[in-house]
């Protein structure tokens, strides 16, 4: 479509950078900076917010005896927590220095 000097150009929505979420979000929300996150190391880390989740997985192996090798498939699931990355942050981010839990408010005002 060709534009004329009367419309405005179109604009596309691009998905911005990895690690300028938090910059978009106005603060300096951050995995990173999250009381339900724990590192694995300087950039990664897992998220604990909620119960760890089942993957599936799938493991070949090839053994061989006198000669011949056969392969097997083994498949199982293990829990897992969430990885990401310390720039990243989503719309359950609770700062470090917030000690309350929605699990102990929920409970303490079940108990009265």
């Amino acid at each position: 479509m060709m534009k004329t000097d009367s419309q405005q150009p179109e604009t596309v929505n691009k998905a911005p950078a990895q690690g300028t979420l938090a910059a978009l979000a106005g603060s300096d929300a951050a995995c990173s900076k999250c009381k339900f996150w724990k590192t694995n190391s300087g950039t990664s880390g897992e998220c604990h917010r909620r119960a760890p989740q089942v993957v599936p997985y799938t493991e070949s192996k090839t053994t061989g005896e006198s000669g011949e090798y056969r392969e097997s498939v083994d498949s199982y699931t293990r829990t897992e927590w969430p990885e990401t990355l310390s720039a990243e942050w989503c719309g359950e981010y609770e700062h470090q220095n917030d000690k309350s839990s929605h699990a102990s408010d929920a409970l303490a005002a079940t108990l009265g």
